[in-house]
């Protein structure tokens, strides 16, 4: 089966559009190595106004094909595929969404190298940008490993397609505008993650962004510990905090609600007794008790 981005990256217009693609990989694991996988592909606004103009099947429905091979997918990954649109950068992009869901890393494994197959392609520069990518769990770590090659559109775009290329490319978005991401989610804080250059961490997240215009490779590392995200412990002091603070108000409500013996009368924050005998004198009587 040819991969589906390459059916949609025809002819001379390969090169050129490849500088217009969003590919967006996102992966959210849980503690017991089940989760969901998100991945959004999709081209310039303008890239695709102008591939559509060029008519055919394909050009109707640009993404068509997409949405077939994901529909042929195991019953268990539970794939789904929607159309999908947003801004990035600037950029609008408009293409396919496709969320699955695997119940061990194997199978996240699986999907990530069927999905990165399928979308790659000898004439499409973003396709091989991220392989190799899986997850491994020794029981108290999640280790995230993949490789990424960084190409830079738009050198590949004057190298291979020469000046007649270069002003059909001048007429979409540009090459450097185009956008692949892989972002994990792991069920703990990130302990360790490389390369620097392209990673970004927040928490128990960890984000690559492929570079588009230059030339490398890079291999990808991200560490997490199994259940040491900081969230558990600050919803747990929150918790703590609100218990903390009904049994203040507990202990409180009582203290003001305390009733008085029978036959006693608060007054003044002295109690006295009704029944007992008072001596009651009259102030002027010079033998008056004081």
């Amino acid at each position: 089966m040819k991969q589906w981005m390459s059916r949609i990256l025809l002819g001379v217009l390969a090169i050129s559009l490849s500088g217009c693609i969003a590919s967006q990989t996102e992966t959210k694991i849980t503690s017991d190595g089940s989760g969901t996988n998100t991945f959004k592909v999709g081209l310039g606004e303008k890239a695709l106004g102008m591939f559509t103009s060029l008519g055919g099947s394909e050009a109707e429905e640009p993404f068509a094909n997409v949405k077939e091979d994901i529909a042929a997918y195991p019953a268990e990954w539970g794939a789904t595929s929607t159309d999908w649109q947003e801004t990035i950068n600037g950029t609008v992009y408009k293409g396919v969404k496709v969320d699955m869901k695997f119940a061990n890393l194997a199978m996240l494994n699986e999907q990530l190298g069927k999905f990165m197959t399928d979308s790659g392609g000898d004439d499409s520069p973003t396709g091989q940008a991220l392989s190799n990518m899986q997850v491994t769990n020794d029981g108290d770590t999640f280790t995230v490993t993949g490789n990424a090659t960084a190409t830079d559109l738009a050198a590949t775009l004057k190298d291979q397609g020469g000046a007649e290329m270069e002003s059909l490319a001048g007429q979409v978005e540009d090459p450097k505008t185009a956008v692949i991401v892989w972002q994990v989610t792991l069920p703990g804080d990130i302990t360790e993650s490389s390369p620097a250059e392209i990673t970004k961490v927040n928490g128990d997240t960890v984000t690559w962004t492929i570079p588009v215009d230059k030339t490398a490779t890079y291999s990808l590392k991200a560490v997490a510990e199994k259940g040491s995200s900081s969230l558990p412990l600050i919803l747990g002091g929150i918790g703590l905090l609100v218990v903390l603070a009904g049994v203040a108000f507990f202990v409180m409500s009582r203290r003001k609600a305390a009733p008085v013996a029978a036959g006693y009368q608060q007054y003044g924050g002295q109690t006295y007794d009704p029944n007992a005998q008072q001596n009651y004198s009259d102030p002027n009587d010079p033998n008056r008790k004081p």
